[in-house]
């Protein structure tokens, strides 16, 4: 690492670790700089230490390459659970729905005749509207 002068030194907000201020080596928190899923840095800094981040609440106001790394990490995996989520909810309300539609099915009311004339035929039927393709 280049020799710096002790005004262009600072440390990492998050690690403490001594970087230069120059592009290559540090990222401005409050610049608009953005993760890979379009956040604000800020934003996605105080989402994950769960503290509000402002000019007048830090110690410094960059961080280093790998804390950025970690950050943007925990960003896109943050995304990745929340569509997960959201993939899981989903086939479970469609699941939830093909079974309410088997309860109609298999409640429903018959004519006598219906569970006299045909009663293998019914069972089947009753089967068949029971598997419903979930995508």
């Amino acid at each position: 690492m280049a020799d710096f002068d002790k005004d262009s030194m600072q440390c990492c907000l998050v690690c403490n670790t001594k970087i230069g201020l120059s592009a290559r080596n540090s990222i401005h928190i409050f610049d608009e700089s953005y993760t890979i899923s379009k956040k604000r840095l800020v934003d996605v800094i105080s989402s994950v230490l769960g503290t509000d981040i402002s000019h007048d609440s830090v110690h410094s106001p960059i961080i280093c390459k790998k804390c950025f790394k970690q950050f943007s990490e925990a960003d896109e995996l943050r995304n990745k659970v929340t569509k997960l989520k959201t993939d899981l909810c989903n086939s479970y309300k469609k699941t939830i729905e093909v079974h309410k539609l088997c309860d109609i099915f298999q409640n429903e009311e018959y004519n006598d005749h219906d569970y006299t004339d045909n009663t293998e035929s019914q069972n089947i039927l009753t089967e068949v509207k029971c598997y419903i393709k979930l995508d």
